[in-house]
């Protein structure tokens, strides 16, 4: 079942403990009803969320997405943006240290995933998710060390913290991040022969 009460209920306590939160919820493509996302939503009435989701061109209907997205979430249009992308791309859509947390809930992130997201979430900030693999739990502690925690729990979610500006630093240098947003805010490449000036 793709609705994980448990992790719904952790992410409550961290909404509950700061406002005016900004979170992005990296979301199941089978759950076009958007259950989590209504959920926190309604739950949490300082969260400004929004939902990446690969629906079009998938196996899913798109239409049948968003129309039942829209469906669930028509309250919430002032609180909300469905985003129709991939993760590690819509990730280049958000300034570093601009989200108070990230839930992956979808199956397992991909390690570079994680990657690309840390860097988005402030100080103290949260990357939940609803399921994860030993042999990428692995590799996080292998390139973090101590710098990062991370707590699983008996539902099978987790939780990453302890993201400070080193932690940003070394997820961007083991990362495959093609670059990232300037003071003025044009994205620039890590590519010196991309950029425009």
């Amino acid at each position: 079942m793709w609705l994980c009460m448990d992790i719904i209920d952790r992410i409550t306590e961290y909404c509950s403990e700061n406002k005016n939160i900004k979170a992005v919820e990296l979301g199941n493509l089978g759950d076009y009803t958007c259950r989590n996302t209504l959920r926190m939503l309604n739950l949490n009435q300082s969260l400004i969320l929004h939902r990446v989701c690969l629906w079009k061109d998938s196996i899913y209907n798109a239409d049948t997405w968003d129309e039942e997205g829209e469906k669930s979430l028509k309250l919430f249009r002032d609180r909300r943006q469905l985003i129709n992308g991939l993760f590690d791309e819509s990730s280049y859509s958000f300034v570093d240290s601009s989200l108070n947390f990230v839930f992956f809930s979808s199956d397992y992130p991909k390690v570079n995933d994680l990657l690309l997201w840390i860097p988005k979430v402030i100080d103290n900030g949260i990357i939940f998710g609803s399921f994860i693999n030993n042999g990428i739990i692995k590799e996080i502690k292998s390139l973090f060390g101590d710098g990062i925690k991370i707590d699983e729990f008996d539902d099978k979610s987790w939780k990453l913290f302890g993201i400070n500006n080193e932690v940003r630093k070394l997820a961007i240098k083991n990362s495959k991040r093609e670059g990232d947003w300037n003071e003025s805010g044009y994205f620039e490449s890590n590519n010196a022969e991309l950029r425009p000036f």
